[in-house]
């Protein structure tokens, strides 16, 4: 098995994975695979697929895992008043045309100063199909994934609702989530509506977190504040530099003339020289310049993966300008 990012040509057979993760409740599925699509490409979310090798009963895509940061008062709401639908209250807001995803500039913002607040929608793989040793493997890459793609985040909190039997055990299994609710006040007072009663709100937060040592969750709670000060256009270049990609690929990837990536690189390597100098090897004179940049990349990337938080999205605006500015100044 392997994960991957998810496109949007994958989201049918994603969405098909646990159709009771769809939160298609409130606008129906037809809507809610357009409010979906408009999900996927916004920036605060995050979405993965897990793969077999060999298809099983016909199917190579057996997991999909999903995420998004949400607004504080969306979060706030949800925990103050709990009830069934999380995911369907988020897909209903965005197909309204009000949603409560943050946008790139709110998610900056929030990530430099205040905190981030994040569902996870979607974590399930293929019900009644696979062995256990094959769902622990798909649990093993889910893990994985989460980690590359929200280590370093100034996180607050993390929500989940659990929509069948299978989730609610799998969020218990952590060790570190707890519970914020089942619901059985909610279906008390509206014994009619149409939720299934397998369902739960599940928080995991820094104190849960940091309770059990040396695990994920403890990874994803410790934040350190980012050094080098990078640009948006930096942190493009080397997210997509860690996955492995050649200045050609990153051409292609990023849609840049190959002599504005090379620019951009000698941008980079300036920036860092600027700001820690450490982090660049001290270089042979007689080297030539492939060399040399060859170098500088392998000590740069090397450190990036130790330190995801550099490559996470920022304020421009330091928090020296906020305080000598005032409130007015968080726009």
């Amino acid at each position: 098995m392997t994960w991957r990012l998810a496109r949007e040509d994958d989201l049918p057979e994603c969405l098909a994975v646990n159709p009771a993760g769809m939160g298609h409740e409130f606008v129906g599925r037809q809507r809610a695979v357009l409010a979906w699509r408009t999900l996927l490409k916004l920036p605060s979310c995050s979405s993965v697929v897990v793969e077999s090798n060999r298809p099983i009963a016909g199917h190579r895509m057996i997991g999909f895992g999903a995420s998004a940061f949400v607004s504080p008062a969306f979060a706030s709401a949800e925990i103050a008043d709990p009830k069934p639908g999380l995911n369907a209250r988020i897909i209903s807001r965005i197909d309204a045309g009000h949603s409560v995803v943050l946008t790139e500039a709110e998610l900056r913002h929030a990530n430099t100063f205040g905190g981030l607040h994040l569902v996870v929608l979607y974590a399930s793989w293929l019900r009644n199909l696979l062995a256990q040793e094959q769902i622990e493997e798909i649990k093993m890459h889910f893990a994985a994934s989460f980690l590359e793609l929200h280590a370093g985040y100034r996180l607050i909190q993390i929500l989940t609702e659990a929509t069948d039997t299978v989730d609610i055990e799998h969020g218990y299994s952590t060790g570190v989530h707890r519970l914020v609710s089942d619901f059985k006040e909610y279906h008390e007072l509206h014994p009619g509506e149409f939720w299934n009663r397998d369902r739960c709100l599940f928080i995991l937060d820094r104190e849960s977190a940091l309770s059990v040592t040396a695990s994920i969750a403890t990874i994803l709670f410790h934040y350190k504040e980012p050094t080098l000060h990078l640009r948006k256009e930096d942190e493009q270049l080397l997210s997509a530099a860690l996955r492995g990609m050649t200045d050609e690929e990153l051409s292609e990837a990023l849609n840049l003339q190959l002599s504005t990536v090379k620019k951009r690189w000698a941008a980079v390597f300036e920036r860092v020289a600027k700001t820690r100098p450490e982090l660049l090897p001290e270089l042979e004179p007689d080297s030539d310049r492939h060399t040399r940049g060859r170098q500088k990349r392998h000590h740069l990337l090397a450190y990036l993966r130790q330190h995801p938080e550099e490559l996470r999205p920022v304020s421009q605006l330091s928090r020296t300008k906020v305080n000598e500015t005032g409130p007015a100044a968080r726009v």
